[in-house]
């Protein structure tokens, strides 16, 4: 008997006794496809019986459709509390090895998870009752479980695919690489009142011109609800560029420097009144919100370089409490917070590792204020990030 905590070596393991055994069994609670994984299937015909879990929708939907109407292969879809066995018995003849610990049948458990697994096999004392209890705890497990259906993979990987942002929080990846924990985020861990007061360090003529713009622009909103049928000038300073209504409109990310912009502002802004349409001036914004915002507003600013700087601008105007202009003054600081790399920053990076992630923050599920500054910054309190992680010239 043997203890494993060495990733490779258990993956090692596991794919060598999947190929010298006669008899294949296991139940885990999830699985995903990992090279141990298509050693096993490859040996599909030798499993005696196999029962996976799906809580949370860990399981890659692949593999439902791998084992789509056989038998042999179960599936835990509607568990009472959770399907978190893991056991691997394979059996020929009177040798057996068995793996039970926390590993489950994923990428995860072969790579970058810290898993304690024991090695069980023929020469350990009382082998034979080990060998029986665990064959008896899967053939338990396995009546837990059924033959998974054509219908039933589908439905599970639409699910699974629209829960695939919430894997995404929870694990902390945000559609980024590297996981990373709130915890490591100086600004996602700070308070409502550590934020705020962090927000006022730069002076409170800089956060009363910041609200004032915020409510400015609200205003003309809830007055002209279409960005074409407003004032070319109002236009402008939503946009962050020259007007005659207001110097303020640097705030929050100046876009000064982009030809195309603002052409488009000023002389044809139908296109980008249409993308600014699929965003809510109220309620929650889902990602097919922002999705169709993306798809009218990029041919809108045709020749622009396709980045969300322009268009974050635009979207942290119209709610300002969910998203923040990236601007070239903030985007530096913002990413190594955030743990993403800046130049990576690009329309679907910046809904997940942006946008999704400001969501999690402490301070932003701040209840509402009751009045005075505190209720200006929390309108326009993931804006606000902007006078955070803006950096002087």
């Amino acid at each position: 008997m043997k203890l494993i905590t060495d990733r490779t070596k258990l993956a090692r393991e596991l794919a060598r006794c999947i190929d010298r055994h006669d008899r294949l069994s296991f139940a885990v609670a999830w699985a995903t496809r990992t090279k141990v994984y298509d050693t096993l299937l490859a040996r599909r015909d030798a499993i005696d019986s196999g029962v996976i879990g799906t809580h949370f929708y860990q399981t890659d939907p692949q593999v439902l459709d791998d084992f789509v109407n056989d038998g042999k292969v179960r599936f835990v879809l509607q568990p009472s509390g959770v399907f978190h066995p893991k056991i691997f018995l394979f059996r020929s003849g009177r040798r057996f090895d068995a793996f039970v610990g926390s590993a489950n049948l994923t990428h995860g458990a072969m790579s970058r998870n810290s898993e304690a697994v024991m090695h069980i096999d023929q020469d350990v004392d009382g082998a034979r009752s080990v060998r029986d209890e665990l064959a008896e705890a899967i053939r338990t497990y396995r009546g837990m479980g059924r033959k998974v259906r054509l219908e039933d993979a589908e439905v599970y990987r639409a699910v699974h695919e629209r829960m695939r942002l919430t894997r995404q929080r929870l694990d902390g990846t945000y559609g980024s690489a590297r996981s990373t924990s709130p915890l490591e985020s100086e600004v996602m861990r700070m308070s409502w009142t550590k934020y705020v007061a962090k927000i006022r360090e730069a002076g409170d003529d800089h956060l009363r011109n910041r609200i004032a713009l915020l409510n400015d622009v609200r205003t003309h909103f809830e007055r002209t609800p279409r960005f074409e049928d407003m004032d070319v000038d109002v236009r402008a300073m939503i946009a962050g560029l020259p007007n005659r209504r207001t110097e303020n409109q640097g705030y929050f990310g100046s876009m000064r420097g982009d030809g195309y912009f603002h052409s488009a502002v000023r002389e044809t802004p139908t296109g980008i009144s249409a993308a600014l349409d699929c965003i809510p001036l109220e309620g929650p914004v889902a990602r097919q919100h922002y999705e169709r915002f993306v798809e009218l507003f990029a041919p809108a600013v045709a020749g622009e370089r396709q980045r969300p700087g322009v268009a974050s601008r635009l979207l942290a105007m119209k709610r300002p409490d969910l998203f923040v202009c990236i601007s070239k003054r903030n985007r530096t600081a913002l990413a190594k917070d955030f743990s993403i790399a800046a130049s990576r920053i690009d329309f679907d990076l910046y809904w997940s590792a942006v946008a999704e992630r400001i969501r999690d923050a402490r301070w932003w599920s701040q209840p509402q204020p009751n009045s005075g500054r505190e209720l200006d910054i929390w309108h326009g309190r993931a804006a606000m990030l902007d006078a955070v992680f803006y950096e002087q010239k």
